[in-house]
């Protein structure tokens, strides 16, 4: 298991600008890939679900966190940004270079 925050950013005008971060949960050979290889600024792409949960705080305060369970990773960008996985690691369907997401 990895666990690991994501930064979005929206841009309502020149100067209007929001960055929401996002807990970000993978599981089994994703984990390792992440662990292995995403770095501070790496563009990604996350597909997964939205959980919920909670736990008691000090002081028996309930909190409660959302997180995404994420069921795919990809990781974007220039070729030459992306992660050098060995070739007997070979590409995975979670890790994969895209040159232009859209």
């Amino acid at each position: 298991m990895a666990s690991f925050n994501l930064a979005t950013n929206e841009t309502f005008g020149p100067e209007d600008k929001r960055v929401e971060f996002h807990r970000i949960v993978v599981w089994g050979k994703r984990a390792s890939y992440c662990d292995k290889y995403l770095k501070k600024g790496s563009f990604l792409h996350i597909m997964g679900k939205l959980r919920h949960r909670s736990f008691q705080a000090a002081g028996g305060i309930r909190q409660w966190i959302t997180e995404v369970h994420a069921e795919d990773v990809t990781f974007l960008g220039k070729k030459e940004d992306l992660p050098d996985i060995p070739k007997e690691e070979g590409p995975t369907p979670e890790i994969q270079g895209r040159s232009d997401p859209f």
